[in-house]
């Protein structure tokens, strides 16, 4: 028997470099990721959740990304290598404090 499974990432919350604007460039800012991974589940086929929110924040940490797109477009890219049974993702990346009244951000829905 074989069942489609969704992992689900909610509130991983961290600081980058992300942006295009000079101050963006220099001090990290808070940024909200989320979403979810959809995958068979099988004998063999499983993706290691730790594993997943590790490799996220190590890209975000790591890489300085000028655009929100940029960020979402590099982390599925990695994902799918490292995790080549994922069928199908969803994520969201939302700036938490670049404007003062209202949280913004982008998401990418990607099927494989």
């Amino acid at each position: 028997m074989s069942a489609s499974f969704t992992l689900i990432i909610e509130k991983l919350e961290l600081e980058t470099i992300i942006g295009i604007l000079d101050f963006e460039r220099i001090h990290p800012q808070r940024v909200l990721l989320e979403g979810s991974l959809i995958y068979p589940f099988g004998n063999k086929n499983f993706i290691d959740y730790v594993a997943v929110k590790d490799m996220i924040e190590e890209l975000l940490k790591t890489r300085k990304y000028k655009l929100l797109e940029e960020a979402l477009l590099d982390i599925t890219q990695n994902l799918k290598q490292k995790f080549n049974v994922i069928e199908s993702l969803s994520l969201t990346i939302k700036k938490l404090d670049i404007i003062s009244n209202c949280i913004v951000g982008v998401k990418i829905d990607k099927f494989f």
